[in-house]
């Protein structure tokens, strides 16, 4: 994974699902993808993703989630809650 296969799914929804589980639990945004900025040169190109979540939605809690859309099938993904209704994953 790197950050040139997620830029084009900003703006899109994707469908989370525990990773052991095929039931979605919750539909979220990709409302960022970028270099991650904290990182030096030698660890390579680090980047992060940034999802929301509309209201109504169910609260994910900090965890591995299989995120889904009608064109990517599924990549397990470590995210974190960083405010209401809002996630990050961030890859070294």
């Amino acid at each position: 994974m790197n950050l040139e296969s997620f830029a084009p799914f900003v703006g899109e929804r994707f469908e989370a699902l525990p990773e052991d589980s095929s039931a979605v639990i919750a539909s979220i945004v990709l409302v960022k993808a970028e270099p991650y900025p904290k990182a030096s040169p030698e660890t390579g190109r680090p980047f992060s993703l940034e999802f929301s979540a509309e209201e109504g939605e169910a609260d994910l809690p900090q965890g591995i989630y299989r995120l889904r859309t009608d064109r990517r099938d599924g990549d397990l993904i470590f995210i974190v809650p960083i405010g209401p209704r809002r996630y990050e994953a961030i890859f070294n």
